[in-house]
């Protein structure tokens, strides 16, 4: 059944789809950089697993809402190359348990995915990040290999019966009812439909 009541989400990362290049994005065992909207993350063979994120999120706004409260996470990305073992979604605070969701293993080369997840908050506090990550059997293979990243998001769900959901009928709402992609604040008004 489709969204028919008021709801605010925000987005919280900044320049989630890459329009502003990579400002505020860094690369972990990669490289980042961005061509037409899409984040490209490289691996420089230092590790098997290779990141690209949203650095210091605001840690306030971010943990504010407090332990079990949930966030939806989202993007779409593909490997160009046939050697990933796994991509994912991983939530770092400044402190506390690093959370991941939206694991895809074995990832078919130029295909792309959602990734999509819930992460639920336990220990965090503190200026966080969001990271995508594609991993490999050992640093020589990430050398070089890429991930292409589009439509980023981090949106805090609060105050819907849905949360009484386990996390996967959650997520399969959220994946029906929150759009393909916004940025900064979005607003749903009963059935009118979202609206900035």
């Amino acid at each position: 059944m489709g969204l028919k009541r008021s709801l605010r989400l925000t987005n919280i990362p900044a320049n989630s789809d890459f329009s502003g290049g990579v400002t505020g994005w860094a690369g972990t065992n990669s490289t980042v950089s961005v061509a037409n909207n899409i984040l490209s993350i490289t691996g420089t063979g230092t590790n098997l697993a290779v990141y690209g994120g949203q650095i210091q999120l605001a840690g306030g706004a971010l943990w504010a809402n407090g332990v079990g409260s949930k966030f939806y996470a989202v993007c779409y990305g593909m490997v160009t190359n046939a050697d990933a073992q796994q991509l994912s979604l991983k939530l770092y605070p400044g402190t506390g348990d690093i959370l991941e969701t939206a694991i895809v293993a074995t990832p078919t080369i130029n295909t792309v995915y959602k990734l999509s997840g819930i992460f639920t908050q336990t220990n965090q506090s503190g200026a966080g990040s969001i990271r995508i990550k594609h991993s490999y059997a050992d640093a020589a293979t990430a050398n070089t290999k890429v991930m292409q990243v589009q439509k980023v998001m981090l949106v805090p769900i609060i105050g819907l019966p849905e949360l009484a959901l386990s996390d996967a009928n959650l997520l399969t709402w959220c994946d029906n009812n929150i759009p393909t992609w916004f940025d900064g604040t979005m607003n749903r008004l009963g059935g009118l439909g979202w609206l900035r």
